[in-house]
């Protein structure tokens, strides 16, 4: 995968055990993981032993589905004749009063990431982990771009808020289990899916770079790879 390779170059260090996995959850982390083509992979945490001596993760996103949320609220119309993609806002569909479903499930994922730093911290009880964050994915200010970004401004203002609040979950969780936690968000405003290539490290729906719509790219990875060296640096 793109970035832990890229955080182990930058880092120049002697051996490297690459266990990430694509759309990985946190059961991934103990249980073996079904790729959508039918291949397996094994548990990640099977990489890590009393030796390992540094650990970086990233755990959370999938758990609360965020990539399939921020889809789920593309529009087509900037008017509602009807559920999304046909103009009305998907916050509608996740906010009831006082009751926020992706506040919900963020809550639930907590406890998942919690027990995933415990079993790192279980296999590997002398290495130094750093918790890494997620970068921007929408304007982190403004309304956003639509249509190019076919979310409308109510929806762009509730994503931003839930990824931000995913973020600051996971924040939270590395620092109740004792860990470090990289922010990558900040360093990556101004590169969310408004701008244009090479300056948006997300992708939208665009083939060069080449990805997954709404995921990060090239650009974001090699940010992330400095960030997190960087951090690691300044641990020493």
């Amino acid at each position: 995968h793109i970035m832990p390779a890229a955080i182990a170059a930058a880092l120049d260090v002697a051996t490297v055990v690459d266990a990430s996995g694509g759309s990985a959850k946190s059961e991934d982390m103990t249980k073996v993981q079904k790729a959508p083509l039918g291949g397996k992979a094994a548990p990640q945490c099977d990489a890590l032993t009393p030796d390992t001596d540094l650990v970086t993760v990233s755990v959370g996103c999938n758990d609360v589905g965020f990539d399939s949320l921020a889809l789920g609220c593309a529009n087509l119309l900037p008017i509602p004749l009807g559920d999304a993609p046909w103009g009305r806002p998907c916050v509608q569909k996740h906010v009831f009063g006082d009751w926020d479903r992706i506040s919900n499930k963020i809550e639930q994922a907590r406890g998942r990431v919690d027990a995933v730093l415990a079993k790192i911290r279980e296999r590997a009880p002398a290495a130094r982990v750093l918790v890494v964050g997620y970068p921007v994915a929408v304007p982190d200010s403004g309304v956003g771009c639509w249509p190019k970004l076919p979310i409308l401004a109510v929806d762009v203002r509730y994503l931003r808020d839930k990824y931000l609040e995913m973020n600051q979950m996971v924040a939270d969780a590395a620092a109740a289990a004792g860990m470090e936690y990289v922010d990558i968000y900040t360093s990556s405003i101004g590169h969310d899916a408004c701008q244009e290539y090479p300056d948006a490290w997300v992708h939208i729906i665009n083939f060069d770079p080449p990805g997954i719509p709404l995921h990060a790219n090239i650009y974001s990875h090699t940010n992330t790879a400095q960030v997190v060296a960087a951090a690691v640096a300044a641990g020493q």
